[in-house]
């Protein structure tokens, strides 16, 4: 069924010509990040009973204002199975911008800081918008780089083949 998945995945990607959707069977590579609120986070300390989506984005690119909304829309609704992480890679200079951006757009979910890209660079991000869901095991089941019309569509698609076969729904 997954590769049934990535198999009309990568025809849409081809379709729409600016996505790139991957396959992988790798273990996510442990990090430690500040969290916009304040604090640490560490990914294995955020791996649990809920599989993870990692949305990696940028407060000054385009397409990342564009998938924002449809992220916040799959946090919601996936809530019961799926923790959302979204990763600014906003610069220094540009991060006093994230927040009053997360709040006029009423967006609520955690957010850790990349501002150096590292962290997108561990999972193999070349470009922003770059999604990753990572297995309740660590093992990376997606990665998506770009951004998508159909971007909840997508993500929904690759989060229901997951959740399903695990949740029995």
């Amino acid at each position: 069924m997954m590769l049934n998945f990535l198999a009309s995945m990568r025809l849409s990607a081809l379709i729409i010509g600016f996505v790139t959707v991957t396959a992988v069977a790798e273990t996510a590579p442990e990090f430690r990040a500040e969290r916009l609120e304040g604090g640490k986070f560490l990914l294995s300390g955020a791996l649990g009973d809920k599989i993870l989506l990692l949305h990696f984005w940028d407060s000054c690119c385009s397409g990342c204002r564009e998938a924002l909304p449809a992220v916040d829309s799959i946090a919601k609704a996936y809530r019961e199975n799926v923790k959302v992480i979204t990763v600014s890679t906003d610069s220094p200079k540009s991060q006093s911008k994230v927040k009053p951006f997360l709040k006029t757009n009423g967006y609520t979910f955690d957010v850790i800081l990349d501002p150096n890209l590292e962290i997108r660079k561990l999972f193999g991000g070349t470009e922003t918008p770059f999604t990753v869901i990572i297995l309740p095991s660590g093992e990376i089941a997606f990665k998506k780089a770009g951004a998508a019309p159909d971007e909840v569509g997508i993500l929904g698609a690759a989060l229901d083949s997951l959740i399903k076969p695990n949740n029995n729904h």
